[in-house]
């Protein structure tokens, strides 16, 4: 008799059933919003729009149990049959997955520091460019996510829109006419829309001119985050500016006021560098030379300096330094994520110990960069 004890007994977890190989072929790949430069992509990495949803008639993820947290993530993924993000190869059981596979996909941004912690069941569903993406029980039901390259909120709006409305029509969501969206946090209550831009900032930063930015956009409502979102810190020079509250406000007063402060940021970022170049040329020079110099002849790096030296590198890309000039941007977005602990230890895994790490990550980017001697 067929012992069917480990019959999967959702769809969705015979989908997931390759989570392990799918983490491994990411580990490999580059995502498309980094394999190319968008709109003033020298200065912003990436666009961002996330929508937070709950499913009516179901408790919030922090208040549900196991049964109900699978039935949440079965009726989603049954409403999204057909759709073109259901056709992707990828789909991801988060709960299945070890720490070192759930640190790489917060390093992709396919995940937030709070769904690679929770405890449970949940799903990460995401398409072949991981340009569309969808966690299922992270703090709500959905985060539907969009990812675009450069600074281009029109277009993931577009993109969050569409998955947004066919999702809209096969699944009931919680809402109230008086709030809007109904979500676990109520600052993202009512349009439950998250804007986000990740942007390179170090002429800013070597200014000691964060702060200052930072008493700006509290001003507009914005908020500015570290590189992986809310909770951490900034790495490399790299912020990511984003809206702290939707109640009250329309997507699209939300998109508009992201797109003015990040111009705003680009605008004041490449003033500063002017001014730097100009009055105090020796000091950013020095400050470049200085990165160049370790990434010639470091052989160990740890995940910080290699982030700290390659937005020098970036910075010196920027301001056309004969050395440095001809790096593609690519390859800068590749090294900055590749290079990071998760990625180098998925694809090195020789690599066991700090030690082993930090030399391979130093010979790694005199490899990439024409450096080797």
């Amino acid at each position: 008799m067929k012992n069917d004890t480990n019959k999967p007994q959702y769809a969705w977890e015979a989908a997931a059933a390759n989570s392990k190989r799918h983490c491994n072929e990411l580990a490999k790949s580059m995502p498309s919003w980094l394999q190319h430069s968008g709109p003033h992509g020298n200065l912003v990495l990436s666009t961002r729009i996330r929508l937070a949803r709950n499913l009516a008639a179901h408790a919030f993820p922090n208040k549900a149990d196991v049964d109900s947290q699978n039935k949440i993530i079965a009726d989603v993924w049954d409403a999204l049959a057909g759709l073109p993000l259901a056709a992707s190869p990828r789909c991801l059981d988060l709960s299945r997955l070890p720490r070192l596979d759930r640190e790489m996909l917060l390093e992709r941004r396919l995940a937030s520091p709070q769904f690679i912690e929770r405890k449970g069941p949940r799903l990460l569903a995401l398409n072949a460019d991981e340009s569309l993406s969808l966690m299922i029980n992270e703090e709500d039901h959905l985060r539907l996510q969009a990812m675009q390259p450069g600074l281009a909120i029109a277009a993931a709006w577009e993109a969050i829109r569409a998955l947004d409305d066919q999702l809209s029509e096969r699944i009931e969501y919680a809402f109230s006419e008086r709030f809007g969206y109904l979500t676990a946090c109520p600052t993202n209550t009512g349009t439950g829309i998250r804007v986000s831009v990740l942007m390179h900032l170090p002429a800013l930063a070597l200014l000691r001119g964060i702060e200052g930015a930072k008493s700006r956009l509290a001003q507009h409502g914005m908020t500015m985050r570290g590189f992986y979102g809310e909770g951490t810190e900034a790495s490399g020079n790299m912020f990511q500016i984003s809206n702290q509250v939707t109640l009250g406000k329309s997507e699209a007063e939300v998109m508009t006021v992201v797109a003015e402060v990040a111009e705003d940021l680009r605008q004041l970022e490449e003033y500063t560098r002017g001014q730097l170049m100009t009055g105090r040329n020796n000091f950013l020079l020095d400050r470049i030379w200085r990165a160049y110099g370790t990434l010639r002849y470091a052989r160990m790096l740890n995940s910080q300096e290699c982030l700290d030296v390659l937005s020098l590198l970036r910075l010196g890309h920027d301001c056309d330094l004969e050395e440095m000039k001809d790096w593609p941007l690519a390859l800068l977005n590749e090294l900055t994520l590749m290079l990071q602990p998760g990625h180098l230890r998925k694809n090195h895994k020789a690599m066991a110990g700090a030690y082993e790490r930090d030399s391979m990550r130093a010979m790694l980017l005199r490899v990439k960069l024409g450096l080797q001697s």
